[in-house]
């Protein structure tokens, strides 16, 4: 199979909340596009995916005596999702990266 042959569909979407239940609820959404993805004859060159904290950690200040520092609860994070896949129709595999989306909580605007 050729290189050339391959469609490519990414996704990046913000996602807030516990990054336990985050964690959780990415896992099961992406081992579900890669069930319905085998469901209609693909083959998976890969799908991976990236969780990001996009709110601080920590953060520092001072008015000129002490240093102040205050650590945060991350809630807000970036998810950037790629696949390359093989045997499927562009329109079928967008449908199915949107329907990601909607099940992250997501949905993406047409």
């Amino acid at each position: 199979m050729e290189h050339e042959e391959a469609l490519v569909a990414s996704l990046t979407i913000e996602l807030s909340g516990n990054i336990d239940s985050l964690e959780s609820l990415i896992a099961a959404s992406l081992e579900r596009l890669v069930h319905q993805l085998k469901d209609q004859g693909a083959l998976i060159g890969h799908i991976k995916a990236a969780l990001t904290c996009i709110t601080p950690v920590m953060t520092f200040a001072s008015v000129g005596d002490n240093l102040n520092t205050k650590a945060h609860q991350p809630i807000s994070y970036k998810l950037e999702a790629s696949s390359i896949v093989f045997n499927i129709d562009k329109m079928s595999l967008r449908t199915l990266v949107r329907n990601l989306a909607t099940h992250l909580g997501t949905p993406l605007s047409s």
